[in-house]
């Protein structure tokens, strides 16, 4: 039963959510296959604990490194054509409905009279708003896969990927240059490099470009994640602790 509006017939949002739900539990399958391994914020129950673990067994590896990748703002900055376009040729079947909520420009109203147009980013409270981000990414996550890292996994937009110094430093560089055009800027306050052998004490640091922009401030001065010799041990403790924490969420 849908609820009904006393003046505009049934509530838009109401239907919308009852909608998105209807898509997600009719297309599971689909989902799960098409993420299987990959992203595990979609189509995986406790996707989180399962990833924690799944790391856990490859901490591991001569002259090896962890990358974990994070983007700033991720799920309101992503582009809405290149989810629209990657979400209906991976789901055709909800084409139609895709359109209809991502084709055009929504509107919001702030403070009762401002109208703002919203171009871009999946709407909050979407029931399909991490399945429309994650087939927005996918495309990004197959690119890294390329490169034959022995580990590339992802929840939404949080990746961890494990690699030889060169390979991750070529990865870096692909990301640098293919996720703006997503819509999506690398985060390197939040990345981070974990050597997997406890013997590994190089350390990479970040390079600053010459300030510039407004202000002096260049949006890309910091052009690399924070490459240390965090050892296997502290990153093995890092893993555990959340291990712990995702169990304690999901019980």
């Amino acid at each position: 039963m849908l609820w009904r509006n006393q003046t505009a017939g049934c509530d838009p949002c109401v239907v919308s959510e009852i909608a998105g739900k209807c898509f997600c539990i009719g297309g599971s399958a689909e989902i799960s296959k098409k993420f299987a391994n990959k992203n595990f914020g979609v189509g995986c129950p406790g996707g989180v604990e399962v990833v924690a673990h799944s790391l856990r067994n490859v901490l591991e590896g001569p002259a090896e490194a962890l990358l974990k990748i994070d983007f700033r703002n991720a799920f309101n900055l992503i582009d809405r054509d290149a989810f629209v376009q990657a979400s209906c040729r991976d789901f055709p079947g909800m084409s139609l409905w895709t359109h209809w909520c991502y084709g055009s420009p929504s509107v919001l109203l702030y403070d009762h009279h401002r109208v703002i147009q919203s171009t871009c980013g999946v709407q909050q409270g979407d029931p399909l708003g991490p399945l429309y981000f994650c087939c927005g990414i996918a495309g990004l996550v197959e690119k890294i896969q390329k490169f034959g890292p022995r580990y590339n996994k992802w929840y939404m937009d949080d990746g961890g990927i494990i690699a030889p110094a060169g390979k991750l430093v070529a990865i870096w560089n692909m990301l640098l240059e293919e996720s703006p055009k997503l819509g999506l800027e690398l985060n390197p306050a939040k990345c981070e490099w974990s050597w997997l052998n406890s013997i590994c004490t190089h350390s990479w640091q970040r390079e600053r470009a010459d300030p510039g922009g407004p202000n002096g401030r260049d949006p890309n001065a910091w052009r690399s994640p924070w490459i240390g010799s965090k050892s296997s041990r502290l990153c093995r403790k890092e893993v555990a602790r959340q291990i712990g924490r995702c169990s304690q969420q999901t019980r």
